[in-house]
């Protein structure tokens, strides 16, 4: 029996789906790389990387060619949140939820960008 697609999430680069495994009804999701599929190994070494050294990113199942399969992390993605927060018209100052979550987002960022030097010995930078 074949795996069952039951979303697709928004990306503008990548086919990105949410899956249940039919033989024992776990979700993954299903990444497909559309524009450089020579990133998928580079991609895939920096999430094992991250994931054991404690990050919250998601844990690689496997890989392939174009695709990658990795564990299904929760029901709501950052961008949902943005997109509802945008219909509701919310202000982000005046909700203490909103601004937990970009908090957390910052603390995130700082622990991603401590890992990515320690692991490869180059500073990141936004410009």
């Amino acid at each position: 029996m074949a795996d069952i697609k039951l979303k697709t999430f928004k990306s503008r680069k990548n086919q990105v789906h949410l899956i249940k495994n039919s033989d024992d009804n776990t979700l993954y999701v299903e990444k497909i790389m559309i524009t450089k599929t020579s990133l998928l190994e580079k991609e895939v070494y920096y999430l094992k990387s991250l994931h054991d050294q404690g990050l919250a990113v998601p844990k690689v199942i496997d890989y392939k060619e174009d695709r990658v399969h990795m564990a299904y992390v929760g029901p709501t993605t950052l961008l949902d949140c943005l997109t509802q927060w945008e219909a509701e018209q919310k202000d982000p100052l005046g909700d203490n939820s909103i601004s937990s979550i970009f908090i957390q987002l910052i603390q995130w960022l700082d622990s991603f960008y401590g890992l990515t030097y320690r692991t490869t010995g180059k500073k990141n930078t936004f410009r």
